[in-house]
């Protein structure tokens, strides 16, 4: 890409930068009039102004007319920017971006490579990722910039999670997962009135800054398999449609139980109620008695817990115990 110049005669300048406040190289900057805002760029046939970032980062878009335009940021090592409504004549521009970055490494038990699920999540990414690692190891590649949440799972044995922070352009060290025993959960989940089981969707989080939440999901007769929990306090709950979770049940996984347990897999039992959830149905409509499509309906307790339902919680109930979703705890970038 090359600079190109519009035919007036203001300029705007401004400097692009990574999440580390260092330069980005390279990166094409485009301003575009905004249309139908006031007040008006002279320049009716909506003319792209182009200039590329320097060594510096620094920039210039030259020629352009007054107004208001769209500022847009791009490049092959970052994700695209874009600023609306930006006054010229005004102030020069800091534009943040986000570089691309990636996170690679390996899961290993004794120093050797070994086959293993990886899982990477952040604030910089809405879902958690997943990956295998095998002997040539593992990579999440076009990840932005931020502060990532990796661990690794092998049937019963673990990686403990490991806080990685990938900023500026690197180079970055691979990550070791090292492996080690873990417990394994076998739980049911049951209706607290009739005990019969439920197909329970169940979440084990640890008590614990750190360590990465667990997720399984239950058969038709509520039976589930949680592996992988590592020597600490841990927190099981379940969730089914129609249902609300009675109580947490709490765990505790020792170091020297599993030590003691040698080859064999140290089982954690526990029975998870839930109680059975009433069912308000209705429909919307509006004065004149057409349906409303599209319309978010909230019920809320008056009870000691305040209890709020909606259709939207129900899903994101769902999503949470399954371990759909970005963070169960959220990281923040080293200071």
């Amino acid at each position: 890409p090359i600079d190109r110049a519009g035919a007036g005669t203001e300029a705007l300048a401004g400097v692009v930068v990574d999440a580390t406040g260092a330069a980005v190289v390279g990166a094409t900057i485009t301003a575009t009039p905004e249309q139908g805002v006031a007040p008006a760029v002279a320049a009716s046939d909506g003319r792209e102004i182009v200039a590329v970032s320097d060594a510096d980062g620094l920039f210039r878009l030259r020629g352009a007319e007054p107004g208001r335009y769209r500022v847009q940021v791009e490049g092959d090592p970052i994700f695209t920017a874009e600023i609306r409504f930006v006054d010229v004549p005004g102030d020069e521009l800091r534009i943040v971006v986000a570089r691309r970055v990636t996170v690679a490494g390996r899961a290993s038990e004794g120093g050797v490579a070994v086959t293993a699920e990886i899982a990477i999540a952040g604030g910089a990414i809405a879902e958690i990722r997943r990956a295998v690692s095998d002997a040539d190891g593992f990579s999440f590649a076009d990840l932005p910039e931020g502060v990532y949440q990796i661990w690794a799972l092998a049937g019963e044995r673990a990686a403990p999670a490991q806080r990685v922070t990938r900023l500026g352009a690197g180079p970055f060290a691979p990550v070791e997962l090292a492996l080690a025993p873990a417990a394994v959960l076998r739980a049911r989940g049951v209706d607290r009135d009739t005990r019969r089981g439920l197909a329970a969707a169940v979440l084990v989080t640890p008590t614990v800054d750190g360590e990465a939440a667990r997720w399984a999901d239950g058969d038709r007769d509520g039976n589930v398999t949680v592996a992988g929990l590592l020597p600490g306090r841990w927190s099981a709950s379940a969730y089914a449609p129609g249902y609300v979770a009675a109580e947490a049940i709490d765990l505790d996984v020792s170091a020297e139980a599993l030590a003691a347990a040698g080859a064999t897999t140290l089982e954690v039992r526990a029975t998870i109620e839930l109680a059975r959830g009433g069912i308000l149905a209705g429909r919307v409509v509006d004065r004149h008695g057409v349906p409303v499509i599209g319309a978010v309906v909230e019920a809320r307790g008056d009870g000691a817990r305040g209890y709020v339902a909606s259709a939207a919680r129900d899903r994101g109930d769902l999503r949470r115990h399954r371990g759909v979703g970005a963070m169960t705890q959220p990281l923040a970038a080293d200071e």
